[in-house]
């Protein structure tokens, strides 16, 4: 009977097993074969039992400070240490003394350092701390710069909160002098000769200046002109003007008063204070004694001339050439004549007449001459007027005569 109950017992058991088919693992269930579980490697069995390997232990935990397998240096003591693997580990009994701290990965030898704009300290054996106040100040060069802009060896530089410092490779060409910008070279301030040297730096004789730079040349201290205004020099430099503005330009050397001129063939202006400019178009008439005349062929004074694009005009000197005169719209040649009953004469173009009336002979509208016995009656006018005037002076006298008589026979 016995035999017959455990043979069931292991039938029962073989068909569960053969329905489990995995592994339950904490309420997880993982296929027969290899797995892991919390870093380990497991196996689950035919018969749903499983086994892990423990995970291995790669670092050692000393003060609250991880390090991994090998040597570390002990955080308080400075003693060479040693981590194993499964996080075991050891120092040795005589401290060995570490001269440096590892900070942030970088190296700091023994003493005070900053760190992030604080003042720090590295002790014998490798520990460091840091004080909680910023640093406002670098450390150059062995003298102390406040944060912001500096200059060094002739560079600009920069001090950044916590004491760190750079400066630009690049050389400074200018210095600054009192809140302006001084390029490199002399200068004066202040009323006395200065220097600005390449890198910033800059220093003043104290000596006084007795002259001034006026416009590239040197003026002694005292009153000068300068572009027709009467000016000063001032001891120390300075100099001015009086406002009495300038009436002429200086027009490529020569003075053009205030007005319109031209120059080079163009319309200009001379304006009060010595500023001209010109118009680009060109001039097409020319200025010939006051009178506008276009371009071309004219005649001036018995001469020809002629007027030129620009403005530009000139005449020939050969007079000669010009052989009448133009009188009242007709051509009259050289020589004596008549107009208007007076003697004129023609000369190279230019003429005039006497004032006295011609009583010989006299010109017709068609420049004719009259014959003499024309002209003597011509020549009658005149003497009828004067026998007129004498007759009117006879009768006058006769009326004059008879007015006395009878004012005598009244009275008689």
């Amino acid at each position: 009977m016995q035999k017959v109950l455990i043979l069931s017992l292991l039938i029962v058991s073989v068909a569960f097993a053969q329905q489990i088919n995995g592994c339950q693992v904490n309420g997880r269930v993982f296929q027969t074969g290899s797995f892991s579980l919390d870093g380990m490697d497991c196996t689950c069995n035919d018969n749903g039992l499983w086994n892990c390997n423990p995970a291995p232990i790669n670092d050692c935990r000393v003060e609250g400070r991880t390090f991994q397998v090998g040597s570390f240096t002990h955080p308080s003591n400075g003693m060479q240490c040693t981590c194993r693997q499964g996080g075991a580990w050891n120092c040795e009994q005589q401290p060995n003394p570490v001269a440096v701290c590892t900070v942030n990965g970088r190296t700091v030898q023994v003493g005070s350092f900053t760190e992030n704009g604080m003042q720090c300290t590295c002790r014998q054996g490798g520990a460091w701390n840091c004080d909680t106040p910023r640093i406002t100040t670098c450390n150059v060069n062995g003298r102390t710069v406040q944060v912001g802009a500096f200059t060094d060896n002739g560079m600009n530089c920069n001090c950044r909160d916590g004491g760190a410092w750079t400066c630009d490779p690049a050389r400074i060409t200018t210095c600054n002098v009192n809140g302006r910008t001084v390029q490199v070279g002399a200068f004066t301030d202040n009323g006395m000769n200065c220097n600005c040297r390449d890198g910033g730096a800059w220093n003043c004789d104290r000596a006084q200046i007795t002259n001034c730079n006026v416009n590239g040349r040197t003026v002694p201290v005292g009153a000068f002109t300068e572009n027709g205004m009467n000016c000063s020099c001032r001891d120390g430099g300075a100099w001015n003007c009086d406002t009495p503005r300038i009436t002429s330009c200086n027009v490529n050397g020569r003075q053009v008063p205030v007005g319109v001129f031209s120059d080079q063939g163009m319309n200009c202006n001379c304006r009060e204070g010595g500023t001209w400019n010109c118009d680009p178009a060109r001039i097409t008439t020319c200025n010939v004694n006051g009178r506008q005349v276009p371009v071309g062929a004219f005649t001036e004074q018995g001469m020809k001339c002629n007027c030129r694009d620009g403005g530009a005009w000139n005449c020939e000197a050969d007079q000669a050439q010009i052989t009448g005169c133009n009188v009242d719209g007709r051509t009259v040649p050289e020589g004596p004549f008549q107009s208007n009953g007076l003697d004129c004469q023609c000369t190279r173009g230019a003429w005039n007449c006497a004032s006295r009336p011609v009583v010989t002979q006299a010109l017709a509208d068609n420049g004719n001459t009259l014959s003499a016995s024309s002209a003597n009656s011509a020549d009658a006018v005149p003497s009828y007027g004067i026998a007129l005037i004498v007759l009117g002076a006879l009768i006058l006298v006769m009326l004059l005569v008879v007015i006395v008589q009878l004012v005598v026979f009244v009275r008689s």
